[in-house]
């Protein structure tokens, strides 16, 4: 067993307004059991105990139930077995204590706060408990046994985190957290009803808590946290919140804290009602941005214009967003996509005409720019429409067709066969009447191995009208895919287009032809 020298030692009982102090002086040379000071202390009859400032390590528990109502330990040595004891390897609570209803252990070497919570459990009186500036700490796996009637709980000091707030008494009115570690408050804690007073000053918290656990809160502080922009809407779950101090922390000036500013100037300005908030407006100040360093909240103006992003919206996009629907509006009246885009194949068809180098051998036996393959129920329109633009003075394009070119005398195949052979290119009228006519489909499977010598631009599409992908047969498998890849020309119905229709049809067909060979009559 450990001995040490009986030091200075204050008592004081205070009964029936009668008080008296015991006071013994050390005794050189005389050395006392450390278990037999603790017994003799614990043991006294007295209603207040007070041993502050001594080297004490262990307060063991009464042999019988104990007067006494107030114990004061602070600035000791206590550890985590204080009032306990051990028996074999079972470790014994205190029971005798049952009478205490305040408890200071300040300043001690105390480091778990569920262990606490046992070696207290049976002090069914106990209502005020001060654990600050201690090492506390708190594994949220384990549970807590507090008494019951604990309302005043200071904690300041420690090393507890959010964790904390799963192990405290649930009769709590009064909590004392500041300056320890708590940067945010669980959603799953342990509900406190009766909780009024939350002192989180000095801790990490980022953001205001939710008031979810505590419904009677009326007071919080979290003053030298690190909140930036406080979220005012979090308030709305504390009904009964009438004071709240949030001075000296790191506010961001931005548009996230325009409702804190609005709050703020509210409370200056308030009546009774309302949250009143304490140190503004010389605790609040802005550190970021660098413009506005240093300056109080309470001058900061912030434009609801740069922060709403509806209103931002509305006044930079909407009027941008008429003009877009009017230009939209406007070349769609004037059918200006549709020339933009017959443009742009006239263009690509000079392009091809300049950059395709034929070699003349390879034109040897040509003598049409296209061959025209179309429906018969269509022939009004090649007739009357086609053959005029693209032949004669009107284009000077030289055109094969089968009423004009076809040899009597020969199968139509072998007529097909010819024309493609000593034409450039060649252009299908496409039309529903076309894709029922056998003729066209053998005059587009021969045309489609000519592509393989002339290249992908020998075949010229014109739809004469719309032609929709589930209308056209399976067989027209070439159809499908030429329709697919390449951009086809559309007759247009408007009368003020032919002319741009025309002049496209012609670029694409535009073409060098060898000279036609002179033939001489026999004499």
């Amino acid at each position: 067993m450990y001995n040490m020298p009986f030091e200075e030692t204050n008592v004081t009982q205070t009964s029936k307004m009668k008080s008296f102090t015991a006071r013994e002086a050390v005794v050189k040379g005389f050395f006392f059991s450390q278990e037999a000071v603790y017994n003799f202390f614990i043991n006294m009859p007295v209603e207040s105990l007070a041993m502050v400032e001594m080297p004490i390590i262990h307060m063991t528990c009464p042999k019988s139930h104990s007067p006494i109502r107030q114990l004061d330990f602070s600035n000791c040595a206590l550890s985590n077995s204080i009032f306990s004891r051990v028996e074999g390897e079972e470790i014994l609570e205190c029971e005798k204590l049952d009478n205490v209803r305040k408890l200071n252990l300040v300043g001690n070497n105390l480091r778990s706060l569920q262990m606490l919570s046992k070696r207290v459990q049976y002090m069914k009186s106990l209502q005020h408990l001060d654990l600050s500036l201690n090492s506390l700490v708190y594994d949220d796996l384990l549970e807590c046994f507090w008494p019951p009637n604990i309302t005043n709980m200071t904690l300041s000091s420690n090393g507890l985190t959010g964790s904390v707030f799963k192990c405290l008494p649930k009769a709590t009115e009064n909590l004392d957290l500041q300056n320890n570690q708590v940067s945010v408050i669980p959603s799953s804690i342990l509900k406190l009803g009766n909780l009024s007073s939350l002192n989180l000053n000095s801790n990490r918290l980022r953001d205001l808590p939710v008031c979810t656990g505590f419904p009677l809160l009326s007071e919080l502080l979290l003053k030298s946290n690190s909140l930036h922009a406080p979220s005012v809407n979090k308030l709305e779950s504390c009904p009964e919140l009438k004071t709240l101090d949030v001075g000296h922390n790191p506010f961001t000036c931005t548009c996230a804290l325009r409702s804190f500013i609005s709050l703020g100037i509210k409370s200056k300005r308030r009546s009774h009602t309302g949250i009143q908030l304490l140190s503004w407006p010389k605790g609040y100040y802005c550190t970021y941005p660098e413009a506005v360093r240093g300056f109080s909240l309470k001058d900061i103006s912030i434009p609801e214009v740069s922060c709403n992003v509806g209103l931002l919206a509305a006044a930079i996009l909407g009027p941008a967003v008429i003009v877009m629907i009017a230009i939209v509006t406007l070349c769609h009246h004037l059918d200006v996509p549709w020339y933009m885009g017959m443009i742009w194949q006239w263009t690509r068809a000079k392009h091809r005409a300049r950059m395709r180098q034929v070699r003349p051998e390879d034109l040897l036996g040509v003598e049409f720019h296209a061959f025209v393959s179309y429906s018969q129920h269509d022939a009004d329109w090649v007739q009357n429409s086609l053959l005029p633009n693209l032949e004669g003075p009107a284009g000077g394009l030289q055109i094969c067709h089968h009423e004009k070119s076809f040899v009597p005398g020969k199968t139509i195949i072998e007529n097909i066969i010819a024309c493609l052979e000593k034409s450039r290119r060649s252009v299908f009228v496409l039309s529903a009447n076309f894709v029922k006519s056998e003729w066209c489909h053998y005059e587009l499977y021969f045309a489609s191995h000519q592509r393989l010598a002339w290249g992908p631009d020998s075949v010229v599409l014109v739809l004469l009208e719309p032609l929709p992908q589930y209308l056209i047969p399976s067989k027209y498998n070439q159809l499908k895919s030429m329709m697919g890849r390449h951009t086809y020309l559309e007759w247009p119905q408007e009368r003020a287009k032919h002319r741009l229709f025309w002049a496209n049809l012609r670029a694409a067909l535009q073409a060098d032809l060898p000279n036609a060979p002179v033939t001489h009559e026999e004499e």
